[in-house]
């Protein structure tokens, strides 16, 4: 009797903290999905990315790739005024994520004599960057600069600014040392 009241109490308790936990996830409130002017469905949060980065003065050129995804890309030009940088930021409501890039930061092919000691370098530094990481891809050779940010309850407007700009400072630091790894290893 004693062990099968323990048993009850112990459920019980195990309703009771679990309780809340159910009840903050069902009442999350996402926001409504916005409609175009003819009548489309558009991701949720295309419209606060774009004034995002219409306030940080980017021009973003944005469009809707489905009902759940979409696409901005904006441009920046190095403080020399010697380089230009494309950043992406992809959109998507199924993942609930947003995922920013600088495409072809540069290029090395898996046979190149350099791409050793720029993957070996792409690794150090992926060890210190604390939100972006640097990809590449075997097959074209793309260096990419990329993060990651998780919309799963909410845009976080600062944190999108953030890391905007540190993807810029980022690329604008790096890109010129990983493209002096490449020219030395031809030497």
């Amino acid at each position: 009797m004693a062990r099968h009241l323990g048993l009850k109490a112990a459920l019980g308790l195990l309703l009771v903290t679990a309780a809340p936990v159910v009840a903050q996830d069902a009442g999350v409130a996402r926001p409504p999905r916005a409609r175009s002017p003819g009548g489309t469905t558009t991701p949720r949060y295309l419209p606060a990315m774009r004034e995002v980065l219409e306030a940080m003065a980017l021009a973003p050129e944005c469009e809707t790739l489905s009902a759940a995804r979409a696409r901005c890309s904006v441009r920046h030009v190095d403080a020399e005024a010697r380089r230009e940088i494309v950043l992406t930021l992809v959109y998507s409501d199924v993942t609930d994520t947003l995922y920013l890039f600088v495409p072809r930061l540069l290029t090395s092919a898996p046979e190149d004599s350099a791409t050793p000691a720029l993957l070996r370098r792409l690794m150090e530094l992926n060890y210190r960057l604390l939100g972006p990481k640097l990809e590449w891809d075997p097959a074209t050779g793309e260096v990419r600069l990329s993060a990651v940010l998780h919309t799963d309850s909410n845009l976080d407007r600062r944190a999108l600014r953030s890391l905007v700009r540190t993807l810029f400072a980022v690329a604008d630091r790096y890109q010129p040392e990983l493209t002096r790894v490449l020219e030395r290893a031809d030497d």
